[in-house]
């Protein structure tokens, strides 16, 4: 298997890990966590840095708009738990008062 081509910059191979994280011509504004929450600036990097055939603006605004809705679910569920918790709390405290 062939290495993978130096980097412009120099680097000696130009692995995900370079151009994601290290390149300072390619490199992911927010780091890997640009990848997790697909922000506005992952976008652009995602629409400027990637070949078309692999990254294409509908598909992008469809994921993120998708990512949005699990964010918004996940928050549900967090707070949920919150709840859940807190009344397992005054259920506890409850049952201590009514066993007196």
């Amino acid at each position: 298997m062939a290495s993978p081509a130096a980097c412009a910059y120099g680097a000696e191979e130009q692995t995900v890990d370079h151009v994601v994280l290290h390149c300072p011509i390619h490199r992911l504004p927010p780091g890997v966590q640009g990848l997790t929450v697909l922000d506005n600036e992952t976008i652009e990097w995602l629409l400027k840095t990637c070949p078309e055939d692999l990254v294409r603006p509908r598909e992008l605004q469809e994921l993120t708009q998708t990512m949005k809705k699990v964010s918004e679910y996940e928050s549900g569920l967090i707070f949920l738990k919150k709840v859940v918790h807190g009344l397992k709390k005054v259920e506890n405290h409850c049952t201590r008062v009514l066993t007196f």
